[in-house]
């Protein structure tokens, strides 16, 4: 353990620990308060955790954006009037 660690007595996660945290959260049929008694993390904390995953997407890059290939296309071609391409938006749930 660091000296820094030491004192503060915090601890920083990576992001794959985090996505973890809130997979396991979402996956274990608690509310958040029980959760947190179990896993020993602060209300805060998971919300602060829930927040990040929710707005970097699917906790890949952190942008929230998906690289999409358009099977069929020729560059250059002639476009049809339908491309057949649906963006899905994932948002922040309860803000509909």
């Amino acid at each position: 353990m660091s000296e820094e660690q030491s004192v503060t007595g915090k601890k920083r996660r990576t992001g794959a620990e985090i996505e973890q945290i809130v997979r396991e959260y979402e996956s274990s049929g608690l509310n958040r308060s029980q959760f947190c008694r179990q896993q020993d993390l602060t209300l805060g904390v998971l919300n602060r955790y829930l927040r990040l995953l929710a707005t970097s997407g699917s906790g890949g890059s952190g942008d929230g954006l998906v690289a999409v290939e358009l099977a069929g296309q020729k560059l250059g071609g002639e476009r049809s009037a339908s491309s057949g391409l649906a963006v899905v938006w994932r948002g922040v749930a309860g803000s509909q």
